[in-house]
């Protein structure tokens, strides 16, 4: 289960094609593919490198004006989604745990 204080990071075998405000991350191992708006790619240029959802959540409070319950809310659904298609891993200090 995600929370505030984990650590997220996207799976290397990710392919990611930007358009504009928007994305298409592609499975290569399963050829499925999703489209991502603006919010979603700025999640995913943040998580380029491990980081913490916390610091995905303050980022984005920073950049966007939104109720800060909802939006550690929005990320966290966004999140589990994404480890759910195995798009994004997620890490503990010894490596990927899944």
């Amino acid at each position: 289960m995600i929370n505030q204080n984990t650590t997220i990071v996207a799976a290397e075998d990710l392919s990611v094609a930007y358009l504009d405000d928007e994305a298409v991350l592609l499975d290569v191992q399963s050829g499925n593919y999703f489209g991502l708006n603006n919010v979603g790619v700025r999640i995913m240029d943040l998580i380029g490198e491990p980081r913490l959802v916390r610091e995905i959540c303050e980022t984005l409070s920073q950049e966007y004006d939104v109720d800060p319950d909802q939006l550690k809310r929005d990320v966290l659904v966004f999140l589990e989604g994404l480890v759910a298609h195995q798009l994004i891993q997620i890490k503990d200090k010894d490596g990927v745990i899944a």
